[in-house]
């Protein structure tokens, strides 16, 4: 019953059991047998383990060092892009020198810098300010269109001031035309046509050179400049002008306000309608036949469709 017993039960345990032999000292073989299996079964089973933890160890470094890899920073590609937007060409790095010299200086020191600025313009081959000065062009200006306002009604080398301008001008960027409103420098331009300042007639003159720059640029600058009261300076300035150069610049602009403006063109004929008034001095009556004819050769003789109807 006892060995039935055993065999019955290492079927169940799953171990294989050979009948057992008796040994001299009355111990049964396959006790060692069984002893032996368990040791095995211990043995494998302590191996998968640590097999299996090398497996996961192994696989947790991999996984940590690939965590690391993810979280490292991307590569800048543009890195080398933006070191050479930042180096500064000779021609910026000079005008960055005159700047820090214009804005310690007195109004001497600031004259200088505009001398020396339209001098080392003239020289360049370049194509446009932002080329040749990159962001200090801006930076520059900024700092013009303060000090114009300033020494406006001073009256102090206003020529000088706008020449720069105009060297702004020069080049039909749009990002400086779009800078002469934005910084408000229009008004002083408009206020230095005016009666409001005792300003001479050629720096009149030049500011209207300024002015028919800017609205060269396009229709959306001239119906800008028409809606703040342009007309109405540029008719001021032939009234009261004495030399004729400022009055030639006046009706060169008063052509340019006509051309492609069609919101304003009656204004415009208005004004030379009145410039040709019987009670207008000769002088001023020429300005608008001048213009009238100008207006006429530009319609290959033909009187425009406006005028006509006026």
């Amino acid at each position: 019953l006892g060995r039935a017993w055993s065999m019955q039960h290492f079927a169940l345990e799953g171990y294989t059991a050979s009948p057992p032999r008796p040994l001299g000292d009355g111990t049964s073989v396959s006790s060692f047998e069984t002893s032996e299996n368990q040791l095995s079964l211990a043995l494998v089973s302590s191996y998968n383990f640590d097999y299996v933890g090398k497996i996961d160890a192994e696989l947790s470094v991999q996984t940590l060092e690939a965590s690391k890899y993810l979280l490292q920073p991307l590569p800048n590609l543009f890195k080398s892009t933006f070191a050479k937007a930042q180096r500064q060409s000779p021609a910026g790095q000079w005008l960055q020198k005159q700047i820090a010299i214009f804005e310690a200086g007195g109004r001497r020191k600031r004259k200088q810098v505009l001398e020396e600025f339209l001098q080392y313009v003239s020289q360049s081959s370049a194509s446009g300010m932002e080329e040749l000065f990159s962001n200090q062009a801006h930076l520059f200006f900024v700092r013009l269109t303060s000090w114009f306002s300033v020494t406006l009604p001073l009256v102090y080398e206003l020529p000088l001031q706008l020449k720069v301008f105009l060297a702004f001008l020069e080049f039909r960027e749009l990002s400086f035309a779009r800078a002469f409103f934005e910084s408000g420098l229009v008004v002083s331009l408009l206020s230095s046509l005016s009666s409001d300042y005792d300003v001479p007639d050629d720096v009149r003159c030049l500011a209207m050179l300024v002015i028919h720059k800017l609205v060269s640029h396009g229709r959306k600058h001239k119906e800008l400049l028409c809606a703040r009261g342009l007309i109405s300076s540029v008719m001021e300035c032939v009234v009261d002008g004495l030399k004729w150069e400022t009055l030639k610049c006046a009706g060169a602009l008063l052509v340019e306000l006509f051309r492609a403006n069609p919101e304003y063109q009656k204004d415009v004929l208005a004004a030379l309608f009145d410039l040709m008034a019987p009670h207008q001095r000769p002088l001023t009556q020429r300005v608008g036949i001048q213009v009238i004819t100008s207006l006429l050769a530009a319609q290959g003789g033909q009187l425009p469709a406006m005028l006509t109807s006026s």
